[in-house]
């Protein structure tokens, strides 16, 4: 059974691949949707960080570190010997996310773009209960996941801890919600001074890494 322990030493591409394997080979639906212990990891920590590791050049290893740290929540090495601190957080992410994915598991109907958030958990007859609309618009979608990513920023931003070079923000949009050409376009909505003090920024959507703020070879990176 994969553990903590596994996420925090420094692997390649392809050890990395191999403990998010774990996913399908060790947990069952119900535990993938209801998202807790070392399956939240994997998925909001230990996935985007894969995303990252998979778009950046000169890539090595990368590792989580230890719970509760005091620092980034995981470190990437590159081959030109340059060490980046990631801090992971997530955008959209919430209490209403957490019961549609219990819904899901239950092969219930989730719209995950009611314009209403769902209203709770009925504890008594064991279900959940949603209000609002269900439907919604491309450009709807694109303006809430910018709300929700100047959002995590901004709270990341107030709660930097040092050592962190690079902000990364585990969204769970779908990309096929998402024009490519607003995915592209994402980064003219942030500046540096946005993300500051950190040096870049990127979201991952789907299994899209974006960025919003890039890494710079003039900061060293990719020399």
């Amino acid at each position: 059974m994969i553990s903590r322990a596994d996420l925090e030493s420094p692997e390649d591409l392809m050890g990395m691949r191999q403990h998010l394997n774990a996913l399908i080979r060790e947990f069952d639906d119900d535990e993938i949707y209801e998202r807790r212990g070392i399956v939240k990891t994997l998925q909001e920590e230990y996935r985007p960080l894969y995303y990252l590791a998979q778009t950046l050049p000169g890539f090595e290893c990368a590792h989580l570190t230890k719970e509760n740290t005091s620092g980034p929540d995981a470190y990437i090495q590159l081959l030109n010997g340059m060490r980046l601190g990631i801090q992971i957080t997530t955008a959209g992410e919430g209490h209403q996310s957490h019961l549609q994915r219990i819904e899901l598991s239950r092969g219930g109907p989730v719209f995950p773009d009611v314009e209403q958030p769902m209203l709770g958990r009925s504890y008594q007859e064991h279900r959940i209960l949603g209000g609002g609309r269900t439907l919604t618009s491309r450009e709807a979608n694109e303006e809430k996941l910018l709300q929700a990513l100047r959002t995590a920023v901004s709270l990341k931003v107030k709660k930097f801890r040092a050592g962190g070079d690079l902000l990364l923000i585990a969204s769970n949009a779908s990309a096929i919600a998402l024009s490519s050409e607003w995915r592209c376009n994402l980064a003219d909505s942030f500046t540096d001074a946005d993300i500051l003090p950190y040096g870049a920024a990127y979201v991952i959507i789907s299994d899209q890494c974006v960025p919003l703020v890039a890494l710079q070879a003039q900061n060293g990176f990719g020399a």
